[in-house]
C-alpha cells in the first residue's frame, strides 16, 4: 500500500481568519489514522464547519498545514481520496434530481469532462445503493424522501466515490433513532475496512457507541484522544461551558445503600451523554441501541447494512 492510499488526516497549527477579521479557529492540531471513527465535538460557532471547509479546500488557512493521506489537500481531492456528507440544510432539496443521479455524482471524479458513466461507474453506484438499502428509491426525486432516506443517499454517494476519508457533518440531525443506529452500524463496518471517518455531531449520547477517537473543539482543540479517556464529563463541561443541561441523580434517589456513584446526564437538546460513576473523569455509559424483540420496525427503519 502506497503512502497516498493510507488513510490519514494530519493538521498542524492551522488558523483561519475571515475577511471581516473574525478568527474562526486558531492553532488547531491533531492527527488521525485509518481504521478510526472520530467525533468532532463542540458548541455552535466553535469552528467545526470552518474546519470541515478547510479539509475540503473551500477555505484556506492563514497559517499551518493540512495533509490528507500524506498529500496536500488539492492532490488528495484530485485523487478522490476524500468524500463529504453535508448537513441537510446545506442541500437544495427542491433541485430536480433523482436518487440514482445523486449517487452517481460520487463517480464524477472518475469520468471525463462529458461525464458519461462507464460500466464500472454504474456497478459502484448500484453496489453503494444496495449497501444502504435504497436501491428501490433509485428513480425517486431527492426532495420526496424522508430525512433518514436523504441521509442514506448521501452516504451512498460517499461509498460510490470509494474515498479513503469520509467527512460527515451532523449526520444524525433529522433522522429517527432506528435509522441513526443503522448508520452507526454502517460506519462501524467502514472503520473495520480501514476508512478514516470524521463526524461532526451534537448527538453526544451516540459518541461512545461508534467513535473510538474524539476531538473536542472551541475555536482551538481543547482535548483529543481515545473516547474512553477523553469524552468525559469534565472535558464536556470545559468545551461546552454553560450550554449543556445537567441532570444528576445520586444518594437515595438512586441507591438504597451507601453507594457513592451518581448518574449525570448532559445534553444540548439532542441525545444526551450519560455518566455513571464517582468522578467527572469516569468514562461515559454506552447506550443500549437495539430494539426489543417485539418492537415493530417499518421498512425505513431496517438496518441499512443488511
Amino acid at each position: 500500500m502506497t503512502t497516498a492510499t493510507i488513510s490519514s488526516i494530519n493538521i498542524k497549527d492551522i488558523t483561519v481568519r475571515y475577511n471581516n477579521g473574525h478568527t474562526a479557529i486558531y492553532d488547531v492540531s491533531f492527527k488521525l489514522e485509518g481504521g478510526t471513527t472520530c467525533a468532532l465535538v463542540g458548541v455552535n460557532g466553535s469552528g467545526k464547519s470552518t474546519l470541515f471547509k478547510s479539509l475540503m479546500g473551500l477555505v484556506k488557512p492563514q497559517q499551518g498545514e493540512i495533509q490528507l493521506c500524506g498529500l496536500p489537500i488539492s492532490e488528495a481531492l484530485k485523487r478522490n481520496l476524500v468524500s463529504y456528507v453535508p448537513q441537510s440544510e446545506d442541500v437544495d432539496w427542491q433541485f430536480p434530481v433523482s436518487v440514482y443521479d445523486v449517487v452517481m455524482m460520487g463517480r464524477y471524479g472518475y469520468m471525463n469532462f462529458l461525464r458519461i458513466p462507464k460500466a464500472e461507474d454504474k456497478k459502484m453506484v448500484e453496489e453503494a445503493m444496495e449497501r444502504v438499502n435504497i436501491q428501490h428509491l433509485a428513480d425517486r426525486q431527492i426532495g420526496e424522501l424522508s430525512g433518514g432516506q436523504k441521509k442514506r443517499v448521501f452516504l451512498a454517494r460517499a461509498l460510490a466515490q470509494q474515498s479513503r476519508i469520509i467527512l460527515l457533518d451532523e449526520p444524525f440531525t433529522g433522522v429517527d433513532v432506528k435509522t441513526e443506529n443503522a448508520i452507526v452500524d454502517l460506519l462501524g463496518q467502514l472503520r473495520q475496512e480501514g476508512h478514516l471517518i470524521l463526524v461532526s455531531t451534537h448527538n453526544l449520547g451516540s459518541v461512545p457507541d461508534f467513535c473510538d477517537q474524539v476531538v473536542m473543539i472551541n475555536r482551538t482543540v481543547l482535548a483529543t484522544g481515545d473516547t474512553k479517556s477523553t469524552f468525559t464529563q469534565e472535558n464536556l463541561e470545559i468545551v461546552f461551558g454553560g450550554v449543556l443541561r445537567h441532570i444528576k441523580l445520586e444518594g437515595s434517589e438512586l441507591h438504597d445503600d451507601e453507594d457513592s456513584r451518581s448518574v449525570t446526564v448532559l445534553t444540548d437538546d439532542e441525545r444526551p451523554a450519560v455518566f455513571y460513576g464517582r468522578t467527572k473523569n469516569d468514562p461515559p455509559a454506552k447506550v443500549v441501541k437495539k430494539c426489543l424483540e417485539n418492537d415493530k420496525c417499518t421498512d425505513d427503519d431496517k438496518d441499512v447494512t443488511k
